[in-house]
């Protein structure tokens, strides 16, 4: 609701969109796609009403998100969010709350960042497959969208400092490395030895994760790099795919012979948190599926 990542980004403005743009638009949408989604809207149109604006004009104010937080509050019956009911009634008082918020000591954590550049470069047809080129556009685009005018190659160490830890209000950034080195000339797409220097740069604000094994490149060799990750570059967790770019594409995280040695030999050197990026929907549609279960898993945690 304070925050508005495209500030961050010098001279570049959104484009006209039937999306959300604003960041209170951008937070209201969070909950208008779920199953309260119907409930919310109807306890949300009478503050628009009283706004004078319709409900689509209304969910983009600060008043309109503080009315669908409110809503949340009413229909569970708890008091998830500290909201109140003049925020969502009036634009002038929940203006006048916002502002008087940000000064608060927020902790706030991005838990999902990259660099996506290397050394090396991302040469088509000589350390870059199809596959490959195929991703590295695609983050292209992304960044581009973002306004960075080169994509990729802008998405460096330094401006990794730049915008996420001096030009927003992050606090501490987790960052992790991809892998996929059969698609990248066999060597990682994003290199740790490269990406370590976030850590070093910037070490009480940076986590780094292990990233890029997967039991396809050889079980013995994994787990050789997963002891390279944590005894010499000190890794605080891993950041695993359960698709990857082998012949075999993919694994399984209760797989008692590939999966299940990984995670003894994390309990061993302490690492406790593998998050896995995949969902259900993109595995099963990219990978195909066992049975009813993907290859992702969410967040396992090594007791």
């Amino acid at each position: 609701m304070e925050f508005n990542v495209f500030e961050y980004f010098k001279d570049y403005k959104p484009p006209i969109t039937d999306g959300p743009v604003t960041a209170e638009a951008q937070g209201t949408s969070f909950f208008l796609g779920g199953p309260m989604g119907k409930r919310i809207r109807e306890q949300v149109e009478p503050y628009a009403d009283k706004a004078g604006m319709s409900r689509r004009a209304f969910f983009g104010t600060a008043s309109g998100f503080a009315a669908t937080m409110l809503a949340v509050n009413k229909i569970t019956g708890m008091q998830f969010f500290e909201v109140t009911e003049a925020e969502a009634a009036d634009q002038a008082a929940a203006k006048e709350i916002m502002i008087s918020r940000k000064a608060g000591p927020d902790f706030i954590v991005d838990v999902h960042t990259h660099i996506c550049t290397r050394k090396d470069g991302y040469i088509p047809g000589v350390n870059t497959t199809e596959k490959g080129m195929w991703f590295v556009r695609l983050l292209d685009d992304l960044g581009k969208a973002q306004g960075l005018p080169n994509g990729t190659k802008d998405m460096t160490v330094e401006n990794f400092g730049k915008l996420i830890l001096e030009g927003s209000d992050t606090s501490v950034a987790i960052f992790n490395p991809f892998g996929f080195r059969e698609d990248y000339g066999g060597k990682d797409m994003i290199p740790i030895e490269e990406q370590v220097e976030i850590r070093n740069r910037w070490p009480d604000r940076s986590v780094m994760l292990g990233g890029g094994l997967t039991p396809n490149q050889g079980l013995s060799e994994t787990l050789e790099r997963l002891h390279m990750f944590v005894e010499h570059h000190k890794i605080s967790g891993l950041k695993l795919y359960t698709f990857d770019s082998t012949p075999a594409r993919g694994w399984w995280f209760d797989d008692e012979k590939r999966a299940y040695p990984i995670w003894e030999e994390c309990r061993k050197l302490g690492i406790k948190t593998t998050p896995t990026a995949t969902s259900a929907t993109n595995c099963r549609a990219e990978y195909g599926s066992r049975g009813n279960r993907p290859y992702g898993r969410g967040w396992k945690t090594a007791h």
